[in-house]
């Protein structure tokens, strides 16, 4: 995220429980990259006090620790009459409590939620066409780098003059300037089609952008007989509402070889009506001497170069590390010259 909040604001510090990182380290080290350009911090005390925006994040319940910490800090911030994003989830009790004590030290407070699905019947006769190329973002696994990679694509467009409507299920979308949307329904699947299909042209009439980047919210295909995610079910559903022109894959280290990646790319063609544009490789391997199924390390980014170097010179889908700035240049021109600068326009 630290591209997009760069652009609006000077961040002075990134804060984290000690343990989480070294006092002073960049930020990279969190995925074992190389630096960002942007150091850490583990004394919350002095980071809200000499500050005058602070941003909480989400975190999933899961992490009560965590949670507890970031509940610290907001109250913390509500109490020392700062700006505040609230992105954490709070109990009715938890944000009535946090209202109080921003109303008595005069803080300015947004909530920033995740979209909901509404149980709306949307008319069944008519799917509405775009007429701008339509880009999907996926991942093979879970954290294999897919919303970085989002943002980082979404920003890139936006800095190289085109108009971007960004959509994906996650929190920061609003707060960013990008749309965030609930793929998911309530109703059966053929609702859920149009609902997706005139939800997304509402913001298409509206924005009048040259491109539609979709991050899909579980991986394109089940990974394997337990790790089934959600079947591509909701990428399959999001390919019938709102047809895709390609697929960023994102995928992590250890990468198949041979002719695995050809096969795959007909399955998605046939599958989901796009092809792969690119492949790109995160630093994220599994470890499969954890004891969790699908639990990872981060290996240097160093070695990612490598492996796409190697995947680079046996295959015809590109085999990109998009953290690299060339590379995302690469990228940026291969959309430029198939999708958005076409001689004849679209047919």
């Amino acid at each position: 995220m630290l591209p997009g909040l760069r652009k609006g604001y000077q961040i002075s510090d990134l804060v984290a429980p000690k343990g989480i990182a070294f006092e002073g380290e960049d930020v990279g080290a969190l995925k074992n990259m190389n630096p960002m350009g942007q150091t850490i911090t583990d004394d919350l005390d002095v980071a809200v006090g000499s500050t005058d925006v602070v941003f909480v994040s989400y975190v999933p319940s899961r992490y009560q620790s965590l949670r507890k910490y970031a509940l610290h800090a907001l109250f913390m911030a509500a109490n020392s009459r700062k700006e505040i994003h609230c992105f954490l989830e709070l109990t009715n009790d938890e944000k009535e409590a946090v209202n109080m004590a921003c109303e008595k030290s005069q803080t300015s407070i947004a909530y920033y939620t995740f979209a909901v699905c509404d149980d709306k019947i949307y008319d069944l006769t008519r799917l509405h066409k775009f007429d701008v190329p339509v880009i999907y973002v996926s991942e093979e696994v879970p954290d294999c780098d897919g919303y970085e990679i989002f943002l980082m694509l979404a920003e890139k467009l936006s800095i190289e003059g085109k108009n971007v409507l960004a959509i994906s299920e996650d929190v920061y979308n609003t707060f960013l300037g990008y749309e965030c949307m609930k793929f998911g329904g309530n109703t059966e699947v053929g609702n859920q089609i149009f609902r997706l299909n005139i939800l997304t042209y509402e913001l298409y009439q509206a924005k009048h952008p040259d491109i539609i980047l979709i991050k899909l919210p579980h991986p394109l295909m089940k990974y394997d007989d337990e790790s089934l995610f959600d079947c591509g079910g909701t990428a399959y559903i999001l390919s019938q509402a709102i047809p895709g022109d390609g697929c960023i894959y994102c995928t992590h280290a250890e990468v198949s070889g041979g002719t695995y990646w050809e096969t795959f790319n007909e399955g998605v063609i046939a599958k989901f009506g796009y092809p792969i544009i690119c492949v790109n490789v995160s630093n994220r391997i599994i470890d499969n001497a954890g004891d969790i199924h699908l639990s990872s390390l981060r290996i240097p980014e160093n070695k990612v170069i490598s492996r796409v170097k190697d995947m680079r010179a046996i295959n015809d889908i590109p085999f990109l590390h998009l953290y690299n700035e060339n590379d995302m240049q690469e990228l940026y021109q291969k959309l430029l010259n198939e999708y958005l600068e076409l001689p004849y326009g679209v047919i």
